[in-house]
């Protein structure tokens, strides 16, 4: 009913961590790791070609932290948060208010914890609960029926990733 934002925040992962033992048996100078961790191949003088692959270590993944608030079930979010490692999800009601979330342009707790599954998260985190809830672990307790890994928003909670 109006536009909604979701955010993913994604660390920087740009350079390759350099193999140095690779880099000295193949007597690359070091003028040129910078080039080389950056993803460039090494050509010597007499042009000899060593591939990029043969002088660094694979990357480490990125961490990425997905927000998702104020919006109703929508599975074509999906690509966006494909494999995020901490989704937080709005969960505003219990799933037997589906029309009522879907009314008010929500999210149930079940389907917060469908699309943390569809999507392959690392972690759900829900939150923007309805005030009719005193406890938000009844929430908690009907997302993780699909997604075990869901815990709930609580102020001052620190989730270590």
């Amino acid at each position: 009913r109006i536009p909604c934002w979701a955010y993913i925040i994604e660390e920087k992962n740009e350079l390759f961590p350099l193999n140095v033992k690779a880099c000295e048996r193949n007597k690359i100078p070091t003028a040129f790791y910078d080039r080389i961790k950056a993803g460039a191949n090494y050509k010597s003088l007499e042009g000899e070609l060593v591939l990029n692959s043969e002088l660094v270590f694979e990357k480490k993944p990125t961490f990425k932290y997905a927000y998702v608030s104020d919006t109703m079930y929508m599975e074509d979010i999906c690509p966006y948060l494909h494999k995020v490692n901490i989704l937080y999800h709005e969960a505003t009601f219990l799933d037997e208010l589906k029309e009522r979330a879907a009314m008010t342009f929500h999210t149930t707790a079940k389907e917060a914890a469908q699309i943390a599954k569809k999507c392959e998260v690392g972690q759900l985190i829900i939150g923007h609960f309805s005030a009719r809830y005193m406890d938000p672990e009844i929430l908690v307790e009907e997302a993780q029926t699909v997604f075990n890994n869901t815990i709930a928003a609580i102020e001052g909670c620190i989730v270590e990733a």
